[in-house]
């Protein structure tokens, strides 16, 4: 599977993170960041920024790497230009529960949030000891909600989540409530 894919605050602390497990996936990646020292973080890793209008064209996911207190206020902004089916995939479930995500039923509302890697673990490379968040070296599970949309997106979803959160061991289904 192949899909277009935007990353929105490509350039901030997690944006780079998702960057490094996303370079060399099978996903195409436009990565859209604003401020000056997140382009050059970008530009670092040999990453350009394009605008957030060329990004959205014939984007399948629309990945929001910003700050849970940003998120509402972004989507709000760039909310008229979000074409219909995109999945807007976010990394915490903070705003889908407290019901701040546009009202787009057309609109797909994804989120995912590794659980760390466990606390008792049995990796036996030194740099997996280190890794005390995941996603660099140690295993992690995570959980995934198809908030909004249909069903069949949930697959798409679930796949970007294992890629931005590798390795990966589990993927666990939540619902917003349970998440």
């Amino acid at each position: 599977m192949c899909s277009s894919d935007l990353l929105l605050g490509a350039g901030g602390k997690m944006g780079l993170r998702l960057t490094a497990n996303l370079i060399g996936s099978e996903f195409e990646v436009r990565h859209v960041e604003i401020s000056e020292r997140g382009q050059q973080a970008l530009r670092e890793k040999g990453i350009e920024t394009v605008s957030l209008e060329a990004a959205l064209d014939g984007a399948d996911a629309l990945l929001l790497a910003l700050p849970d207190n940003r998120i509402a206020g972004v989507l709000a902004q760039i909310e008229s230009k979000i074409p219909a089916g995109t999945m807007v995939f976010m990394l915490d479930i903070a705003v889908a529960h407290a019901v701040l995500l546009p009202n787009r039923p057309d609109l797909t509302y994804f989120i995912a949030h590794p659980c760390h890697p466990p606390v008792l673990s049995y990796e036996t490379d030194p740099l997996a000891h280190r890794d005390f968040f995941g996603g660099e070296h140690a295993r992690q599970h995570i959980v995934c909600c198809l908030a909004q949309g249909p069903e069949e997106h949930y697959t798409l979803g679930e796949q970007i989540a294992r890629t931005i959160y590798k390795p990966v061991m589990n993927s666990h289904r939540c619902n917003v409530e349970q998440m």
